[in-house]
């Protein structure tokens, strides 16, 4: 059995309770078992965390475990990518760097004409 605290807001007043379930429909993180870890964050940087997460009406955490979330989706596209350009260049289907300076410099020119 699993307690955990939750908290829902509803009109601006927080109602907070305890219960024993795996999850709560007001989580942030729905069915997730959550570990602490710590960061340093230099003053600026958590001002601006502070008040995105005052913004959103959401915790630090929700706000820091959104962003690395997004930069690990960026970072998965960003190696796929480099994957696909890869094979690519191993199947021959690509344009050598001389012949594409020379045709985007030929549709620069019919562009200004």
């Amino acid at each position: 059995m699993v307690f955990r605290a939750c908290s829902a807001r509803r009109g601006g007043a927080v109602f907070s309770f305890n219960h024993s379930v795996l999850n709560c429909p007001h989580s942030e993180y729905g069915i997730i078992f959550m570990r602490n870890i710590s960061i340093r964050l230099d003053e600026t940087t958590r001002e601006k965390l502070d008040a995105l997460a005052q913004s959103q009406d959401r915790s630090r955490s929700w706000v820091v475990n959104d962003a690395i979330q997004a930069y690990f989706e960026h970072q998965d596209w960003i190696v796929e990518a480099i994957k696909v350009g890869i094979a690519d260049a191993d199947a021959g289907d690509f344009i050598e760097h001389d012949d594409l300076m020379a045709e985007l410099k030929a549709r620069n020119l019919a562009a200004r004409k």
